[in-house]
């Protein structure tokens, strides 16, 4: 193995090291990030500099880009989205638990997050196992939501309802006649690659 693994907690989280994403990933190496996230559900990468063009290439190694609808874009590079929060404004984007695009009918795989501007202190991006919060059910529960579906929305999110919001009135989503499209997805997914059922709904977007 040629990239350092340390976990970040006991469920689920782990840092990668001896990567440098700017640079040409071979396959074995993508193979060993990729089974890292497979098993650790969130990876990061330390120290990173990215031009877009790296971060899109390191991007399609894992599928097709979901280019997202509402978020404006890097200048130039329309499959990227920028998610900026100024220091006058009060309201952060993705401040409630949420599960990026389960609003679509065909979900993205995965997210990708290069970080460039971060607070000394605060700010943090948290995540929360499914697969765990799954396996800590009993299995009467279990047994009923392997049988249901559930309806996710971008309506309430970043339809005309939130027109009013910050923001939008600061320009940092936009197409709100886009919000249209629900899905309904299982409320028990199987993860790619690890095999381990998840819940899969969210308080966001899980109407």
């Amino acid at each position: 193995m040629t990239i350092k693994i340390k976990k970040l907690s006991g469920i689920l989280g782990a840092e990668l090291g001896g990567v440098d994403l700017s640079k040409p990933i071979n396959d074995k190496l993508f193979s060993e990030i990729r089974n890292a996230f497979y098993e650790h559900q969130v990876i990061c990468f330390r120290d990173q500099e990215l031009e877009p063009e790296q971060q899109l290439s390191f991007a399609k190694r894992w599928g097709s880009i979901v280019v997202n609808r509402f978020f404006n874009a890097v200048d130039n590079y329309p499959m990227i989205a920028e998610v900026r929060k100024e220091a006058t404004q009060t309201q952060n984007i993705g401040q409630f638990w949420h599960t990026d695009h389960s609003y679509d009918v065909l979900p993205a795989f995965s997210s990708i997050l290069y970080a460039k501007v971060v607070p000394e202190f605060g700010g943090d991006t948290c995540f929360a196992s499914m697969s765990a919060a799954y396996d800590a059910l009993s299995s009467g529960i279990k047994k009923m939501l392997n049988n249901l579906n559930a309806r996710h929305s971008s309506r309430h999110s970043f339809g005309y309802s939130t027109a009013d919001g910050e923001t939008n009135q600061t320009g940092r989503v936009k197409n709100p006649e886009l919000a249209v499209q629900d899905a309904v997805h299982p409320v028990v997914i199987t993860l790619p690659g690890s095999g381990c059922k998840a819940l899969y709904v969210n308080p966001e977007f899980t109407v």
